[in-house]
């Protein structure tokens, strides 16, 4: 009732609602987007939910691993949440997203500073005064720090895998904690760095187009539409960068029976 009060007599308050989705959960979902349009949530315009996976990203959540959702079943029951949800009004259109840069963890002026005054690259380090890179008292440090040039010279283009990926130029490597702290995630949804409209990108454009009219769903078959990740990635590397961390590296293998290899890096006038 509070939060009912609040959408409709404050309208200049936006709310977006996240909701995270597990094994535990995930049959769910469609009830709680059900019951949030039956209390006159839909259609407002300061209203609007999204979905999220949960997963084993450090070591103090490795305890969910067990029921985290594989990217593609992930991917899947996102795209029929968002037909659902948009057709209650309560979320809007998916699509693949447009580059609006990389994250700010790998910036040189990005951090997260928390109350103690550590500082940090990223706010999913912020529980780890051991993954600080700094700190307030003592800023001249922060370039000297090992972890602190980990962040800044990480690149998707020093990634076989990602460089031959197609959704490079809108993924831009999507998480680059993944990378930079490998070793700290379990399970296949927080090891793999991919985002999940990787995952469901035809299913997404395909409910674009039969809500804005171009396609009815009679006009596609869905199970010979659904998206394949497999083709995204392309078979031949191109010469130069690193293969996967270990880590990622065997899930990937496990999902598309391909292996990244490590070629040497290509030096300007140089030929082999």
């Amino acid at each position: 009732d509070n939060l009912s009060e609040v959408v409709r007599e404050v309208p200049a308050l936006r709310i977006s609602v996240r909701v995270n989705i597990d094994d535990r959960n995930s049959g769910d979902i469609e009830g709680l987007i059900d019951l949030l349009s039956e209390r006159g949530f839909g259609g407002r315009d300061n209203f609007k939910m999204y979905f999220a996976p949960i997963e084993a990203m450090t070591e103090g959540c490795h305890n969910v691993e067990a029921v985290t959702l594989s990217k593609s079943r992930y991917a899947q029951l996102e795209a029929q949440l968002y037909r659902h949800g948009y057709q209650a009004r309560l979320t809007g259109l998916p699509y693949p997203p447009r580059f609006h840069g990389s994250c700010a963890a790998v910036r040189p002026r990005g951090f997260v500073i928390v109350p103690s005054g550590e500082i940090h690259k990223c706010w999913d380090t912020v529980n780890d005064p051991g993954r600080a890179i700094g700190d307030l008292f003592d800023l001249d440090a922060i370039n000297e720090n090992a972890l602190s040039r980990a962040w800044l010279k990480w690149t998707p283009f020093n990634n076989e895998t990602c460089r031959n990926c197609k959704i490079l130029p809108n993924c831009s490597g999507a998480c680059a904690f993944k990378f930079v702290h490998s070793g700290s995630q379990r399970g296949e949804a927080a090891i793999l760095p991919c985002p999940s409209w990787k995952y469901n990108l035809r299913e997404r454009l395909l409910l674009r187009a039969v809500e804005m009219g171009a396609l009815t769903r009679s006009d596609y078959d869905e199970e010979l539409t659904r998206t394949d990740p497999r083709e995204l990635c392309a078979e031949v590397h191109v010469d130069g960068g690193a293969p996967l961390p270990p880590e990622m590296q065997s899930v990937y293998q496990q999902l598309t029976g391909k292996k990244g290899r490590s070629l040497p890096v290509m030096q300007p006038g140089v030929t082999v």
